[in-house]
């Protein structure tokens, strides 16, 4: 069995067993912020231990128009005008569209208000004392029950270069509030992270790690967990295009997901689907490619949020190559993809599948999850 284990700084550690625990050197849960029905209008993490390399899950619930506004801060929180962020809805024109209207902000927005159903957020941000501090983040926002859901994606600066970010807090923006269950989860590491032992133990818990012995479909099983770290390495079949498709749970009813994609950051969506799946990738084989001949191989990294009660929300990024007998010749592709799986169900089980064309051998999913 080879295990593969993500720690600091994006290193990768392998061994050929799994028979040993890894080390607790990689990401730590470092705050836990809640809903307060006293101040239904903040999500405050409160002060937490920084890191040098920090990341947050969010997932907010609501029955009314909520916008929830990023702020950060060494102790107390900074609402001085001390932001910068730069971000575009749907692959859409720039917000705000003129550059010199996005800095001197007190606060990093969204852009989208959002009036019913929940909105998943991810980030991911630098946080060095001495320098500012610029991340990256992106939205889905799910939408009423039967629509697409709309995503955003934000750079964004907070101009401190005193300190670490030790606090975070995201305040509502719109004319709702936050509802029950809205949580805001920030995990951290250092470059030299150290091992936590059986006290703090890393956050992200690796659920499987497959690769298909087989050509066509494959799938995986798993312990359902709050949040879900999913990557896909696979290959085109060569001679044909190959569309990397998602299921959960073995359902496969058609109007059960919902996703939207934009591929090489073309400025209008390039589908707004409901189907019986959610397309994270397109591969060209050699037919498409002037006769080349050769496989064509896929990445993708995603993060859903996976909880009970709720539709799971989805946020995927994939790069894909032409046939890799062009070298450094070949062209990247890339798509960007929301997607909402319409069941209340947790997610144990995902299954990828094509349209048409069979997946080689060597297909590879590796499923991470945390609470």
């Amino acid at each position: 069995i080879i295990m593969v284990e993500y720690l600091s700084g994006n290193r990768i550690q392998g061994s050929s067993t799994s028979s040993s625990s890894p080390p607790q050197t990689s990401w730590k849960l470092l705050a836990r912020g809640v809903y307060d029905a006293s101040d239904p209008d903040s999500i405050d993490t409160g002060t937490f231990t920084p890191k040098e390399n920090m990341m947050i899950l969010a997932h907010f619930i609501h029955s009314d128009q909520i916008k929830p506004n990023l702020r950060l801060g060494y102790s107390t929180i900074d609402d001085g005008d001390n932001y910068a962020w730069r971000g575009s809805q749907n692959g859409g024109t720039n917000a705000p569209s003129s550059a010199s209207d996005g800095h001197s902000q007190n606060e990093v927005t969204p852009i989208n208000h959002q009036a019913s159903g929940t909105i998943f957020a991810t980030g991911a941000f630098t946080n060095t004392s001495g320098k500012e501090k610029l991340g990256v983040l992106h939205y889905n926002y799910s939408g009423t029950d039967s629509a697409v859901g709309d995503r955003s994606e934000i750079t964004f600066k907070w101009a401190n270069t005193s300190n670490q970010v030790n606090r975070i807090e995201y305040v509502n923006g719109g004319t709702g509030s936050f509802g029950s269950g809205s949580e805001v989860v920030v995990i951290g590491c250092d470059n030299n992270e150290a091992d936590g032992g059986t006290t703090t133990p890393n956050f992200w818990q690796q659920l499987v790690d497959e690769t298909s012995d087989s050509t066509g479909d494959f799938s995986v099983s798993f312990t359902a967990k709050k949040y879900l770290w999913v990557q896909t390495i696979g290959e085109g079949d060569g001679n044909n295009r190959t569309s990397f498709r998602m299921q959960f749970n073995g359902n496969t009813t058609s109007g059960d997901y919902k996703f939207r994609t934009q591929d090489d950051g073309k400025t209008t969506s390039e589908g707004t689907h409901g189907d019986s799946y959610i397309s994270i990738a397109d591969t060209l084989g050699a037919a498409n490619q002037s006769g080349n001949s050769g496989n064509t191989q896929v990445y993708v990294e995603q993060f859903i949020v996976n909880r009970e009660t709720q539709y799971a929300l989805g946020i995927h990024h994939s790069a894909s190559n032409q046939p890799d007998t062009l070298g450094g010749s070949a062209v990247m592709d890339r798509r960007e993809t929301v997607s909402k799986f319409r069941s209340t169900t947790p997610i144990t089980s995902i299954k990828m599948t094509s349209s048409g064309d069979t997946f080689p051998v060597g297909t590879r999913i590796i499923v991470w999850g945390a609470d």
